[in-house]
């Protein structure tokens, strides 16, 4: 059995529910004329790009540390391009694991898919369940 329960109350996605509130409050006002979508969207790049600075220094920083750090290992082991091999390494493995996230994170976009499609079949509550509700947030 399923427990959607805790489903509700998984929240993978913290910075875009932190920043989505200025979109609410903006999709609430009363508009006379038109909606200012070039709003909406300075408040969602603003808040996009702010939420990247931490995890874009850390991958600027980590090849840029560890590349200095084993050339200094290899300086003093005799091995002078030792800081440049564990680098290329290291990119690498980052790549062959971006592409299997890639592919885990696609299957798994399918299954909450297929989740959604069971539960809108009458199962676990059916549509408007709170299994219901947790499915379509995480499918989407």
């Amino acid at each position: 059995m399923v427990d959607c329960q805790g489903l509700k109350w998984v929240d993978m996605f913290g910075p875009i529910g932190d920043n989505a509130g200025g979109i609410v409050e903006m999709s609430q006002q009363d508009y006379k004329e038109k909606p200012d979508y070039s709003r909406c969207v300075a408040i969602v790049a603003t808040a996009s790009l702010r939420e990247m600075i931490k995890p874009g220094g850390l991958a600027i920083l980590s090849n840029i540390i560890v590349g200095l750090l084993f050339r200094n290992l290899g300086s003093f082991t005799g091995h002078p391009l030792l800081g440049a091999k564990v680098v290329a390494a290291m990119l690498m493995f980052g790549t062959v694991s971006g592409i299997l996230m890639a592919l885990f994170l696609n299957t798994s976009g399918g299954a909450w898919d297929n989740a959604k499609k069971y539960i809108e079949t009458g199962a676990l509550g059916g549509k408007g369940s709170d299994c219901h509700k947790a499915a379509i947030t995480r499918d989407t």
